[in-house]
């Protein structure tokens, strides 16, 4: 069957590159060229800044054999705010291989000034799945790290299901043929989905021989992203490219552990599951004695880019403690799963000064995970909400004067960020803002908002007492299991 050739024209909000453009080596812009250019930097800055530290393997992945095949793949976004100004990212570049064997070298982090002065990966992993076996080339201090990477682990819950359908979202789906893109045969479907008058267009181009998307568009009106694999083939790669460099020192890695909390949430055969992690920090918050409070905490955004009609994002409502004592305590709940008709799980969190540990209660399994309390933060709560940190920003801040709110006198701080157009890949100044309401009773914000190119945000405390909490709040429930932990700890709670 003939193919109609198809060119690489990405028309997105009026910007149109009928052939990608070469920036400064591997770089092309894909989608908009109005970006603020990566600075390189050399491998004698790096080796004088970078901490050495072991990296995090990979999952092994599946050997796919008889199918060598190389690209680089180019992704770009593109931002459109309310006002009309653009945001331009500068284009993020990966360079993969794979050979008849299954091993696999990627490429990426081209930040690093090459031998010649073009952009050069920073980051190389070499993944032989049949060996199991990793290598992570750290490119600046000629070391290579070699792992034995374990295999994924499959849920025993079985498959996910699919999200309840939801009846103001419709979606068309249509095919585009099959075409020819950079030397291979691609098959195109163009998918249309539309939200409260909210209209977005994805269209995606996939390759047969590695069953993934060489192309992929998508185009809303707050901007757009662009996903392509350029300079493809399907030849073998030098067979050098897998190996460790002559010379270079191997160092074998040890098994990791996640490196930061956070929850995650699927829908599964069995019901609604919530995943938490927790991992010990490095330091706990300041210590504020003699000052008790208990209050709420809410959160709400908006986006301050084009779409019509933008729903207000609420967080739910986080429950805040703190004794005499400095002992503090946080009750933050989960977001629920669409379509889970049940609260979703609350892990509160104990800081305890006195008795140096750090408590995270587990409710559904009645178990307290006990950590070692890390040394405080030796900082005073700030009085203002973070900045804006945008590069080449002006900074300046004004008075609010005083006001009462919940009952307590604050003060009020504006801080203005500025950024010249082309600073920041903005094509027109950027005018941004926070505004913070602090007690200096209690010592902390009740109030601070923040008004970014991209977004609003609100953060505010109410339901507030000065009243001493009760003392149980802070002390592990009758009948729970104590569990003194050295590392992360995961928890997995399932709803029906």
């Amino acid at each position: 069957m003939r193919t109609a050739p198809l060119t690489l024209s990405l028309m997105v909000l009026g910007v149109v590159c009928s052939h990608a453009q070469t920036v400064n080596g591997p770089g092309d812009d894909v989608l908009c060229s109005s970006y603020t250019p990566v600075v390189l930097q050399s491998a004698a800055s790096l080796r004088a800044t970078q901490i050495l530290k072991q990296p995090q393997p990979f999952p092994s992945p599946t050997a796919i054999t008889g199918k060598p095949y190389s690209a680089r793949r180019v992704s770009q976004e593109l931002k459109v705010s309310v006002d009309g100004t653009r945001l331009c990212s500068a284009p993020s570049i990966a360079v993969d291989y794979r050979d008849s064997a299954g091993t696999m070298r990627l490429e990426s982090n081209f930040f690093f000034a090459g031998p010649d002065g073009k952009p050069a990966p920073a980051t190389v992993r070499i993944l032989d799945p049949a060996a199991e076996i990793e290598y992570d080339l750290d490119m600046v201090n000629q070391l290579a790290w070699r792992f034995h990477p374990l295999k994924p682990v499959i849920p025993p819950d079985g498959a996910s299901l699919a999200s309840a359908p939801n009846p103001a979202i419709t979606s068309k789906k249509e095919s585009l043929g099959t075409h020819s893109f950079q030397g291979v045969t691609v098959d195109g479907t163009r998918t249309t989905t539309t939200l409260n008058g909210f209209t977005l267009t994805n269209e995606t181009w996939v390759w047969p021989y590695v069953n993934g998307a060489v192309l992929n568009k998508s185009v809303s009106p707050v901007g757009g992203r662009a996903d392509v694999w350029l300079n493809i083939s399907a030849a073998e790669p030098d067979p050098s490219l897998f190996r460790v460099p002559d010379g270079w020192k191997i160092v074998d890695g040890q098994p990791t552990q996640p490196t930061a909390s956070g929850w995650s949430g699927r829908r599964t055969a069995n019901g609604f599951q919530y995943t938490s992690t927790i991992v010990p920090r490095q330091y706990s918050d300041y210590v504020v004695h003699e000052v008790p409070y208990s209050a709420e905490q809410t959160f709400e955004s908006s986006s301050n880019l084009q779409v019509p009609r933008s729903p207000v994002y609420k967080e739910p409502v986080v429950k805040l403690y703190r004794d005499s004592s400095g002992r503090t305590r946080i009750d933050r709940r989960q977001t629920a799963l669409e379509g889970d008709t049940e609260p979703a799980p609350v892990f509160p969190r104990i800081d305890d000064p006195v008795d140096d540990v750090e408590i995270i209660l587990d409710p559904v399994h009645h178990v307290a995970h006990r950590f070692p309390l890390p040394r405080p933060d030796t900082n005073p709560p700030s009085p203002l909400v973070p900045p804006v940190n945008r590069p080449q920003s002006t900074e300046s801040t004004s008075d609010l004067g005083e006001q009462v709110m919940e009952g307590l006198k604050v003060s009020g701080t504006l801080q203005t960020f500025r950024t010249p157009a082309g600073a920041n890949n903005n094509d027109r100044e950027l005018v941004e803002t926070t505004e913070s309401w602090y007690s200096p009773q209690l010592r902390v914000i009740v109030l601070g908002k923040t008004n970014t190119v991209t977004q609003n945000s609100v953060i505010r405390l109410t339901h507030i007492s000065t009243e001493e909490p009760d003392i149980s709040l802070f002390e592990i429930p009758a009948g729970y299991t104590v569990v003194d932990e050295k590392g992360p700890v995961t928890i997995i709670v399932t709803q029906p």
